[in-house]
């Protein structure tokens, strides 16, 4: 099994979401056979003071903030290390925005990890979000960490749709299944590709025919991936119902869902709908989320 070079990437808060997303990180790079890089910003919101008088203060606050920051990164990294002693743990701290900094590592990164509270659409728009905003932008996967301990050999959900979005989606649910042992759940839902006027006029759909179409682009889909991870067990399905609903009827006993996300911005997921921010609002499992490779 080929090592990575590249580090698994995780944003450290201090809350105990993160914290806990750090150790599933953790176990990630050691599945993936690279680094683990630990990383807190000291940007914060609030008031930007302007007067010249202040100026002491702030850098009074700047410099508790960079210690406070040094001490959590330690903590995280000294209760990561007792359980993978043998993993290569760096810490780094930045002044730059959580969301600026995990997007720049994530050029350079197998996967970015971010511990995610309930996600909604309402707060992606009004007060910004930044594991919608690492997971719209990052180059590499993302995963949006919630409850799930370690990685291991439970099922991995991953969403099928014939894109190069769905594509990324299958490579990086195929590589995380064949790492950890994993069986593969793929769905595909016809239910995006059916025009709403036919829908509506039922007969007029050939529902034989569809099926049989919506089977070939799911096998098609799958073949490379199932020629390059032959060990890797693979259960499909077929559903009806929307991409998002049709993931998350299947997440029951699942460690893992992966979706294709096409990059659409944060405003128009929220008013057009979404499957990715659909399953990571809903979702009790972490969510992967990858995109095409730019070319």
């Amino acid at each position: 099994m080929a090592q990575r070079t590249a580090p698994v990437v995780v944003g450290i808060d201090g809350s105990q979401t993160s914290i806990h997303a750090a150790q599933w990180a953790a176990a990630a790079a050691y599945g993936y056979r690279t680094s683990l890089r630990l990383v807190h910003s000291t940007v914060t919101t609030g008031h930007l003071f302007a007067d010249a008088a202040v100026v002491a203060i702030r850098a009074a606050a700047a410099a508790e903030q960079q210690a406070a920051a040094e001490k959590t990164l330690d903590m995280v990294k000294g209760t990561v290390a007792e359980h993978f002693p043998r993993l290569d743990i760096a810490v780094e701290v930045v002044d730059e925005p959580a969301h600026e900094a995990l997007i720049g590592l994530s050029r350079d990164a197998t996967l970015v990890v971010v511990g995610c509270d309930d996600v909604s659409p309402a707060a992606a728009v009004l007060v910004g979000s930044t594991t919608l905003r690492v997971a719209q932008h990052a180059s590499c996967p993302v995963v949006a960490w919630r409850q799930i301990g370690q990685p291991g050999t439970a099922p991995v959900v991953v969403g099928v749709d014939g894109t190069p979005a769905g594509t990324a989606a299958l490579a990086a649910a195929f590589e995380f299944a064949d790492r950890f042992g994993s069986p593969i759940t793929a769905v595909h839902s016809w239910a995006a590709g059916l025009d709403a006027d036919a829908v509506a006029i039922p007969y007029l759909i050939d529902w034989e025919a569809l099926e049989s179409a919506e089977w070939e682009l799911l096998t098609s889909a799958l073949a490379p991936w199932t020629d390059r991870y032959p060990g890797v067990q693979v259960a499909t399905l077929l559903d009806d119902a929307k991409p998002g609903q049709a993931l998350l009827d299947r997440l029951t006993g699942a460690q893992l869902v992966v979706v294709g996300n096409h990059r659409a911005t944060a405003l128009s997921a929220a008013v057009l709908g979404s499957t990715s921010l659909n399953v990571l609002h809903h979702s009790r499992v972490p969510v992967m989320v990858c995109h095409a490779a730019v070319t």
